[in-house]
């Protein structure tokens, strides 16, 4: 009796302590914002106020397993008419295809800003066909719609005419050549934070915990602090380097909260200063210390493989990994240089040294491996380095200056499907976009706390469905944007 007695105070003290509450499973979602941003518009950093954009619409979930473009799951294969006039009035515009289903929303691009269409100015007719009602106003100009159904999914793109009535439109005027702002091509999808992503909000302590004094006010919730880089994989699992938590955190989708992994063996060892992250062969993940001068191997789990590099690497910053030939590159920032291991994790090669010739470097940084090229950070001689798998020089582009499109500080970097390069430009908080030859196409950012604004970025990484994720390390967040890719011409 008296033990059965014990065991009721026992949970009562419990209950007083901890307070009476249940654990709720919470998916992870985007912190989002009242603001419906793209990249470029007429005005740039055009904002749109859209209220009916909440976490319950499909297009700003989190990401979905990748869609094969062989096989689209939606797709659009006929919009008529192909030509509106424009009007202040409500129009229709009937769109064919596959893939329609309840919930799907549209995406109505022109020069100047996307919107989202939703509500009633879409009707399913049926799996094959959607109806929608939209006004353009007097303009003569190019615009695009996309579906984009519940789960996040979004099809091609097709375009059509908007043509003011009694004048040539541009399909039919050669003579008439008007400049049209650059359609938009990257939208902002959310934030990611910590545990408020999970929809976990700060918990005032128990009342016994306030009479006895053990703790003052509101729980913290955990955040990042320093992200430096990150990857995502197929699942949509995102993994986050903080160097000031000293650990990879990982956002699993259906998550209950971030996890850490911190260990780095199966002692008592832990990171120091955790700085890149990309998955290796048999689906083991790679983590550079820049401090314990070393690569960490982990499992799926997170449970300690082993280490690469020890005694060879002197500050390794960046990572990447070819999985045609099992290479694993390392920019080791200190020695100037990109070290290259094969699968049983032997150094085998060595890219460069110190200097300012094309294929040296000095103090290279982020490194990425794609479309069977290397693109390298060569952070100090402000430019970044193209070689191919072997370690070959192809080209650099990038220079010194005070003018968008000069990388006097790049850091992270990272390509898109169609080959476009992302850099960090860290000195004046940047984002940088070039085509695949180089070539500048567009900046985003500046510095400040505001969508579309960086505090001193880290390092960048898209994932399958052309996510594009900046580290943006001094405002403590990851900032995802959405390539909205090249439309069928």
């Amino acid at each position: 009796m008296k033990t059965c007695q014990a065991s009721v105070l026992i949970v009562m003290f419990s209950i007083l302590l901890h307070g009476c509450s249940t654990p709720v499973k919470n998916d992870f979602r985007y912190q989002l914002s009242s603001s419906y941003r793209v990249w470029p518009a007429q005005h740039e950093g055009d904002v749109k106020s859209s209220k009916k954009l909440t976490t319950d619409e499909g297009v700003l979930l989190p990401p979905n397993p990748p869609i094969s473009k062989k096989e689209p799951v939606l797709s659009i294969k006929h919009i008529y008419p192909n030509k509106l006039a424009g009007s202040w009035r409500r129009q229709l515009l009937t769109i064919d295809g596959v893939g329609f289903t309840p919930g799907s929303v549209a995406e109505l691009c022109w020069p100047a800003k996307c919107v989202i269409l939703d509500g009633d100015r879409i009707k399913l007719n049926t799996p094959q066909r959607v109806t929608i009602s939209l006004t353009t106003g007097v303009k003569d100009e190019i615009w695009r719609v996309t579906l984009i159904d519940a789960q996040g999914h979004r099809s091609n793109t097709l375009k059509f005419e908007v043509y003011i009535p009694g004048e040539n439109s541009l399909s039919q005027s050669s003579s008439k050549q008007v400049l049209q702002p650059d359609i938009p091509r990257y939208r902002f999808v959310g934030e990611i934070y910590g545990e408020s992503n999970y929809g976990i909000q700060k918990k005032e302590p128990s009342f016994f915990k306030k009479v006895v004094g053990l703790v003052t006010g509101e729980t913290k919730l955990f955040t990042l602090q320093r992200p430096q880089s990150g990857y995502t994989d197929e699942s949509g699992t995102i993994y986050v380097t903080d160097i000031s938590h000293q650990a990879v955190v990982v956002f699993a989708p259906k998550g209950v909260k971030p996890i850490l992994w911190k260990r780095i063996d199966n002692a008592d060892g832990r990171f120091k200063a955790p700085v890149a992250i990309t998955r290796g062969q048999k689906n083991e993940f790679l983590i550079t210390d820049a401090e314990l001068a070393i690569v960490v191997r982990l499992d799926s789990k997170g449970k300690p493989l082993g280490i690469i590099g020890k005694g060879i690497l002197k500050r390794p910053t960046g990572i990447a990994y070819d999985r045609k030939n099992g290479h694993i590159y390392v920019a080791d920032t200190q020695a100037h240089a990109v070290k290259v291991f094969d699968n049983k994790f032997r150094l085998i090669q060595t890219i460069g040294e110190r200097g300012e010739s094309p294929g040296q470097f000095n103090y290279p940084t982020h490194i990425n491996f794609s479309h069977n090229r290397l693109y390298v950070t060569d952070t100090m001689n402000s430019r970044v380095q193209i070689f191919d798998a072997e370690g070959k020089y192809l080209k650099s582009f990038g220079k010194r200056g005070i003018n968008k499109g000069d990388i006097p500080r790049p850091k992270g970097i990272t390509t898109d499907g169609d080959g476009n390069i992302y850099v960090i430009e860290s000195y004046y908080d940047h984002l940088l976009i070039y085509n695949k030859e180089g070539q500048f196409l567009l900046p985003i950012g500046g510095t400040g706390k505001g969508i579309g604004e960086f505090y001193l970025p880290a390092g960048v990484w898209s994932d399958s469905l052309d996510r594009i994720y900046i580290a943006d390390m001094f405002n403590g967040r990851i900032v995802v944007l959405q390539f909205l890719g090249e439309s069928n011409e």
